[in-house]
């Protein structure tokens, strides 16, 4: 399969075209990512990273969109469309030799807006707003793009809804809409052979695995002025589908433009908590099974990267006003907003390698992952000087965040964000044992997030319910950033 994909991709790009759907598609740059003394070099290097980092259909998908007229392309992707959609086939609801046929059918039918009116008919009226943009790119270029993305929504997005397979009511709304005789003749045929397969018991729309919900909420710098704009997205990550880019939900939030105002983006907060539990809510719904805990995500500039959040309240009462404090009910982390602007692809890069680093590290005892930290006092030392002991490690460990000079701070920053240091454990507090054991306790927890995270929370609240705020976590895995940075509408500001 290997040596078909390359000759494919070496006859629909040259290395200019190649470097410009990289960045297109993958928001990758070539020249960053791989090397080679000529294109076939390039394309062989390119395809094995792919492999490496688990996005290899990703990169064919993205071939296919910038250039759906290659014949070679065409037929790769005809030929491997299991494996380019990433279907599990034998965890289908039905036969895949019922699906393959069914495709055949598709492949006949040259009208992409009979497809589109009869895959909107197909889903309920509260999904058509999520398939909106991939149906706006059904045209008239190829046949293998009027039916690769219909197939995508039916096979992959929405395979069950209501009980009910999608792919039945696509193939009755088409043969209800087509004017061939021959083409409704065949899926009369097709819907009568699986009628078995129209109401399905399966509940679960994708895999059995949990999803993870994740609450990103984004403050971005909109003037120089002081003014902020506070962005929120839904995200759901499990762990066969890290953090497909189709699991991103975006939630509206009509204030922007504000001088930052803790009181204001509490309110903006507590309203993106509720939207995003709506979202849950419709997600176990569609026959999802999501963890009942929300992360919360911060993507913070460097001025109020150290704030701290897990005291800010949230209204819980709207009648009788009543507030909790955040970090009291949800797992929260930190994430640095300047790895995220479009410009900063090269940080992000960074960031990426250094988290390869800690992925190699899963295997070492606990004493050798503790020494990939280093240990920093902020109010008696300055970052700068401690520079060279900050390379090669996966994280930091700081005290006296509260009462370090500013410049310290923002030198810590600069030196996280140069190194691509993706783990950064604080307490807000002057240094004292019972402090430096807690930092040690969570470095060595730093494999597993969810862990992480969840012994920060136990630590923030006593046995009284009472919370403390003094310990901060940025947590800044790679995931996500990607396809964020993408949004340039509306990170452009910030850039």
């Amino acid at each position: 399969m290997e040596k078909i994909l390359r000759e494919a991709l070496l006859d629909a790009f040259n290395k200019q075209k190649l470097k410009m759907m990289l960045l297109d598609e993958l928001n990758e740059r070539l020249d960053q990512i791989v090397g080679g003394e000529n294109d076939e070099d390039i394309v062989f290097n390119l395809i094995e990273w792919a492999e490496k980092k688990g996005r290899l259909p990703e990169l064919i998908q993205g071939a296919f969109n910038s250039n759906p007229g290659n014949p070679k392309l065409q037929k790769f992707v005809e030929n491997n469309l299991d494996f380019v959609l990433e279907l599990d086939k034998d965890k289908f609801p039905i036969p895949y030799s019922e699906v393959k046929s069914f495709i055949s059918i598709l492949q006949t039918i040259k009208d992409p807006q009979l497809i589109k009116k009869s895959l909107e008919s197909s889903l309920p009226e509260r999904y058509i707003a999520n398939v909106k943009h991939e149906l706006q790119k059904l045209d008239d270029k190829t046949k293998l793009s009027n039916y690769l993305i219909p197939l995508k929504i039916i096979l992959k997005e929405y395979v069950i809804i209501d009980d009910n397979l999608v792919i039945m009511k696509f193939a009755n709304a088409l043969k209800e809409k087509i004017q061939s005789d021959d083409s409704r003749n065949e899926l009369e045929s097709w819907l009568t052979n699986n009628q078995q397969y129209r109401f399905s018991k399966v509940t679960v729309i994708k895999k059995k695995d949990k999803l993870q919900p994740y609450l990103m909420v984004i403050l971005q710098p909109a003037s120089i002025k002081g003014e902020v704009n506070l962005l929120g997205y839904l995200a759901f990550g499990s762990e066969e589908n890290k953090y497909n880019h189709k699991n991103f939900i975006p939630l509206d939030n009509p204030k922007t433009s504000f001088k930052y105002n803790q009181i204001e983006i509490e309110l903006q907060i507590s309203d993106l908590i509720d939207k995003s539990q709506q979202k849950i809510e419709q997600k176990r719904e569609e026959g999802y099974q999501v963890t009942p805990e929300l992360i919360l995500e911060f993507f913070l500039p460097y001025p109020y990267i150290f704030e701290p959040i897990e005291s800010w309240n949230r209204k819980i009462c709207i009648i009788e006003e009543e507030l909790e404090k955040i970090g009291l009910e949800y797992k929260i982390t930190v994430r640095a907003y300047e790895r995220l602007v479009p410009r900063n692809a090269e940080l992000r890069n960074r960031l990426s390698e250094r988290w390869e680093q800690i992925k190699e590290s899963s295997t070492q005892n606990t004493q050798d992952i503790n020494n990939m930290f280093e240990y920093c006092n902020l109010k008696n030392n300055d970052p700068k000087i401690l520079q060279n002991k900050f390379r090669g490690k996966i994280g930091l460990k700081l005290t006296s965040i509260s009462s370090a000079p500013e410049s310290n701070r923002k030198s810590l920053l600069s030196i996280v964000l140069k190194e691509g240091i993706p783990i950064m454990i604080w307490a807000r507090c002057c240094e004292t044992t019972t402090i430096i054991n807690s930092l040690d306790y969570f470095s060595n927890s730093c494999l597993n997030s969810s862990q992480l995270l969840q012994l920060a929370l136990d630590e923030r609240v006593d046995n009284k319910n009472n919370l403390r705020d003094d310990l901060g976590i940025l947590y800044d895995e790679p995931y996500r950033l990607s396809y964020l940075a993408n949004k340039e509408d509306t990170l452009r500001i910030g850039a």
